[in-house]
């Protein structure tokens, strides 16, 4: 599935509307939104800027090979539904480790999009507490749905995760 696709059903899912709703308000065929949610079919961008605005929201391209809270939530997903822990938390240490190579606007820009859940509370909020770690040790400012998630504690979520499945640690103390 195509990143704009993610982007639309999390955008569409953050607002709190289906896709019938969505459709109704930007005068489109729900059919369109559940191809391009799907992946399955492309569309204009003036199709996507009209359906992102509908919801209050827009697309922006990110001048970076890094991979999003939102892609990166998508990966550790599918892992996790196939019984691949390891492979779900590669994914979410090579986030990490994307997140220390880039500047703090980059890093900012990677996780302002609230990304879908992995179905698994534990990894959404380890992926959830990885972006605080890396997003605080830069004095960068958080989004707004980290703080309203309830994912962030004071159980350290990703340290669980990584001792359980070989995953070292966003922080170098931990990886000793």
């Amino acid at each position: 599935m195509p990143n704009t696709a993610h982007q639309l059903r999390a955008a569409r899912l953050t607002s709190g509307m289906s896709q019938v709703e969505l459709a109704k308000a930007s005068s489109t065929d729900q059919s369109l939104i559940s191809h391009v949610e799907s992946g399955s079919r492309d569309t204009r961008t003036r199709t996507l800027d009209r359906l992102m605005s509908t919801m209050g929201h827009q697309m922006v391209a990110i001048d970076s090979v890094e991979l999003t809270a939102l892609d990166t939530a998508i990966t550790m997903r599918r892992w996790l539904a196939r019984q691949r822990p390891d492979e779900a938390g590669k994914a979410l240490q090579e986030f990490s480790a994307g997140l220390h190579r880039v500047d703090a606007a980059t890093m900012v820009a990677l996780t302002h999009s609230q990304p879908l859940s992995t179905e698994h509370r534990r990894w959404d909020a380890a992926l959830a507490q990885v972006i605080e770690f890396r997003l605080d040790a830069v004095s960068a400012p958080m989004p707004a749905w980290l703080r309203s998630s309830g994912l962030l504690g004071d159980e350290v979520a990703w340290l669980d995760v990584a001792s359980q499945h070989s995953t070292t640690s966003p922080h170098p103390a931990h990886n000793q």
